[in-house]
Protein backbone atom coordinates (compact mmCIF):
# COMPACT_ATOMS: atom_id res chain seq x y z
CA UNK A 1 0.00 0.00 0.00
CA UNK A 2 2.60 2.35 0.95
CA UNK A 3 4.68 2.30 -2.84
CA UNK A 4 0.80 3.48 -4.07
CA UNK A 5 0.44 5.98 -2.08
CA UNK A 6 4.01 7.56 -2.30
CA UNK A 7 3.65 7.24 -6.25
CA UNK A 8 3.59 11.34 -7.98
CA UNK A 9 0.13 12.57 -9.02
CA UNK A 10 0.75 13.71 -12.64
CA UNK A 11 1.30 17.19 -13.47
CA UNK A 12 -1.12 20.02 -14.64
CA UNK A 13 -0.72 20.30 -18.58
CA UNK A 14 2.19 17.60 -18.28
CA UNK A 15 1.45 16.54 -22.24
CA UNK A 16 -1.16 14.18 -24.08
CA UNK A 17 0.20 10.85 -23.42
CA UNK A 18 -1.71 8.93 -21.64
CA UNK A 19 -0.74 7.19 -18.63
CA UNK A 20 -1.93 3.62 -18.40
CA UNK A 21 -0.74 1.28 -15.57
CA UNK A 22 -1.05 -2.82 -15.68
CA UNK A 23 -1.31 -4.72 -12.32
CA UNK A 24 -0.85 -7.79 -12.69
CA UNK A 25 -1.92 -8.89 -9.68
CA UNK A 26 -0.76 -9.66 -6.16
CA UNK A 27 -1.72 -6.26 -4.27
CA UNK A 28 -3.50 -7.04 -1.22
CA UNK A 29 -5.20 -10.29 0.70
CA UNK A 30 -7.57 -7.72 2.26
CA UNK A 31 -10.56 -6.42 0.23
CA UNK A 32 -10.17 -2.86 2.27
CA UNK A 33 -7.01 -2.47 1.21
CA UNK A 34 -6.99 -3.65 -2.23
CA UNK A 35 -9.97 -1.09 -2.84
CA UNK A 36 -7.82 1.61 -1.22
CA UNK A 37 -4.78 0.54 -3.81
CA UNK A 38 -7.07 0.70 -6.63
CA UNK A 39 -8.93 4.24 -6.10
CA UNK A 40 -4.96 5.66 -5.28
CA UNK A 41 -4.19 4.68 -8.33
CA UNK A 42 -7.05 5.56 -10.11
CA UNK A 43 -6.04 9.24 -9.18
CA UNK A 44 -2.78 8.90 -10.73
CA UNK A 45 -3.07 7.26 -14.10
CA UNK A 46 -5.46 7.61 -16.83
CA UNK A 47 -6.41 3.95 -16.94
CA UNK A 48 -5.74 1.04 -14.49
CA UNK A 49 -5.81 -2.21 -15.97
CA UNK A 50 -5.48 -5.06 -13.18
CA UNK A 51 -5.68 -8.80 -13.72
CA UNK A 52 -6.03 -10.53 -10.20
CA UNK A 53 -3.70 -12.74 -8.47
CA UNK A 54 -3.23 -15.44 -6.06
CA UNK A 55 -2.71 -13.25 -3.28
CA UNK A 56 -6.44 -11.96 -4.12
CA UNK A 57 -8.25 -14.90 -4.24
CA UNK A 58 -6.43 -16.14 -1.03
CA UNK A 59 -8.81 -17.19 1.96
CA UNK A 60 -8.14 -17.91 5.83
CA UNK A 61 -9.80 -20.67 7.17
CA UNK A 62 -10.27 -21.66 10.69
CA UNK A 63 -9.42 -20.09 13.86
CA UNK A 64 -7.66 -17.67 11.33
CA UNK A 65 -10.59 -16.87 9.35
CA UNK A 66 -11.92 -13.24 9.76
CA UNK A 67 -15.57 -13.12 10.50
CA UNK A 68 -17.58 -12.84 7.36
CA UNK A 69 -14.67 -13.78 5.34
CA UNK A 70 -14.89 -15.83 1.72
CA UNK A 71 -15.33 -19.22 2.64
CA UNK A 72 -13.91 -20.30 -0.51
CA UNK A 73 -11.68 -18.53 -3.52
CA UNK A 74 -14.21 -18.39 -5.94
CA UNK A 75 -16.41 -16.64 -3.95
CA UNK A 76 -13.54 -13.98 -2.76
CA UNK A 77 -12.17 -13.34 -6.59
CA UNK A 78 -16.06 -12.60 -6.90
CA UNK A 79 -15.86 -9.94 -4.48
CA UNK A 80 -12.51 -8.98 -5.61
CA UNK A 81 -14.70 -8.43 -8.84
CA UNK A 82 -17.06 -6.61 -6.92
CA UNK A 83 -14.23 -4.37 -5.57
CA UNK A 84 -12.90 -3.39 -9.24
CA UNK A 85 -16.37 -3.00 -10.51
CA UNK A 86 -16.89 -0.32 -7.12
CA UNK A 87 -13.45 1.52 -8.07
CA UNK A 88 -14.07 2.39 -12.15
Amino acid sequence: LAWTEALPFPEEGEGSAMRVLLLAGDLATDLAILERCLLGLKKRFDEVLFVPGNHEAWVSRGSDAPMGSAPDSFTKLNEVLAVCDKCG
